[in-house]
């Protein structure tokens, strides 16, 4: 004859915790408690928390932690909501102590990457005004556009190229335009 349990219990005695719950309930005084991992494991899978300590096994939603209660690496947002989302970073633009091979982690509560020196963006993907060439992969550098040759100290991101005045070239403006001589 088998016993009905309470919830929690299980085994022809009701002297064994349920999956999802954890204790030592044939110890005299000992009972089932509901494991403590923030809706972040499932609570059918006898695996997934330890049936003697109560530490979580098995996080699920890219957490992790002894209560499933923290984001895992490369992620970032609220564990206890089930909102861990991946970090988005662009791996020339950001330091390259926080990545491991091109994934990029970010800080746990925002997403913000760690930019390298003049990158910008929640993601490190933009060179800060004035400067150019995420691409070298150690931060964007001044454009240097000679200021009395050229519409203003901006440059194309990508290639460095300064906007000259007429009669003046060369990246920062700085010589003689094709087809021009003189001592610019």
């Amino acid at each position: 004859l088998a016993c009905v349990c309470d919830p929690g219990y299980i085994g022809s005695r009701c002297d064994d915790c349920a999956s999802g719950f954890f204790g030592n309930p044939s110890d005299f005084g000992g009972s089932c408690q509901p494991c403590q991992c923030h809706h972040n494991i499932d609570t059918t899978d006898p695996e997934a928390c330890d049936k003697e300590t109560g530490r979580c096994l098995k996080c699920l939603y890219h957490t992790e932690g002894d209560h499933c209660q923290l984001c895992q690496y490369g992620y970032y947002g609220d564990a206890l909501r089930q909102d861990c989302r991946k970090c988005v970073c662009n791996y020339l633009g950001t330091v390259k102590e926080h990545c491991n091979g091109s994934d990029c982690h970010c800080d746990k509560a925002t997403g913000q990457c760690s930019c390298l020196p003049n990158v910008i963006g929640q993601n490190c993907d933009r060179c800060a005004p004035n400067t150019w060439q995420l691409a070298s992969g150690t931060g964007c550098g001044p454009c240097n556009c000679n200021a009395a040759h050229s519409f203003g100290p901006s440059c194309n991101e990508f290639t460095g190229q300064c906007q000259c005045m007429p009669g003046f070239g060369g990246r920062t403006c700085s010589e003689c335009q094709e087809l021009f001589w003189g001592d610019p």
